[in-house]
């Protein structure tokens, strides 16, 4: 038997969210009860993605009402550091969980029924609730202009420093490249500036910073888009832009496209940027196309449009 070392993936999910279980997450359990108790429900929509306190609300809806149908909604993208929606074999008839899951599309069905013991069956492709926006974007054309720009989409934790950092080595090199770098409402660019211990002034004059509101905007004048984890690839995918995952070397994927590789790259700390830069350059215009249409297809798939077919997995049976 093939040993394998699992002490790096568990030593990152005990340093990511491993180490503690907030109070108000326990709090849930008595919400749970007391609903059930006041009311006659029959059935209950929950979002479901492994949460301590959605597993709390249902052991106490269950305390009560024994016989109630709940369905779980996994409503976003399922990267595989998503690990608390993965049950093991074990678990399973353990955990607290809903009678059947309704996921986003067929994509993040078929992700969640390969690395979860979760009944096969009651896993279900529904759609993308929150995600309807995306079927309102246009299908760019590619960008040909003679300046060439990466988007880079940060997240709103302290680990994007690592792609901030990054992105500030590969500049220096690349003056002719422009780097427009987009932080996240939750963490302003000048934090992680600091957490670096680097000059706002000290920056290439090659580094610029997002102004604008919506993302949209952003990538409408990018030709590619730079991310470690964010949704925003999903967006920048399904208007027919090329993707570059930066990979931190973490054991578990934090990137929400983790099984789509047609019209991505990746790179990591010590891979220069450039040579991927001049492939997608010189990519031929059919290919490109190509590439961006299986792109589209992927997020259409994975973050599936609604229609009455598939609102009505949320109804209880």
């Amino acid at each position: 038997m093939t040993k394998i070392d699992l002490r790096p993936m568990l030593y990152e999910l005990v340093k990511s969210t491993g180490r503690l279980i907030r109070f108000g997450d326990y709090l849930y359990y008595y919400l749970g009860r007391r609903l059930a108790k006041n009311f006659a429900l029959k059935g209950c929509v929950m979002s479901y993605e492994g949460n301590h306190w959605e597993k709390m609300f249902i052991l106490g809806l269950r305390d009560i009402n024994s016989e109630i149908k709940i369905i779980g909604y996994h409503h976003s993208a399922i990267p595989q550091a998503a690990a608390g929606v993965f049950l093991s074999e074990c678990e399973v008839g353990l955990t607290p969980s809903p009678n059947r899951i309704v996921t986003t599309g067929l994509r993040s069905c078929n992700i969640l029924k390969r690395y979860s013991h979760f009944p096969h069956n009651k896993i279900q492709p529904g759609c993308a609730l929150a995600h309807q926006y995306l079927y309102d974007f246009d299908f760019l054309p590619r960008r040909k202009h003679s300046d060439f720009r990466v988007l880079v989409a940060l997240e709103g934790v302290l680990e994007a420093c690592e792609l901030l950092s990054y992105v500030i080595h590969q500049s220096k090199q690349l003056p002719l490249i422009e780097f427009t770098v987009r932080s996240h409402p939750a963490l302003p660019i000048e934090v992680l500036l600091r957490e670096l211990s680097i000059d706002y002034k000290s920056l290439p004059a090659n580094i610029k910073f997002s102004n604008v509101i919506k993302v949209v905007d952003d990538i409408s004048r990018c030709n590619v888009l730079l991310y470690w984890g964010t949704a925003t690839s999903v967006e920048a995918l399904m208007m027919g832009v090329p993707l570059i995952c930066f990979n931190r070397g973490d054991t578990l994927s934090f990137d929400p496209l983790f099984n789509f590789s047609e019209f991505k790259w990746s790179v990591d700390t010590n891979t220069p940027i450039l040579p991927i830069l001049d492939e997608i350059k010189n990519m031929p215009d059919q290919h490109y196309t190509e590439k961006s249409f299986a792109g589209n297809k992927y997020v259409k798939e994975y973050l599936t449009k609604a229609s009455k077919e598939n609102i009505r997995l949320f109804l209880a049976e």
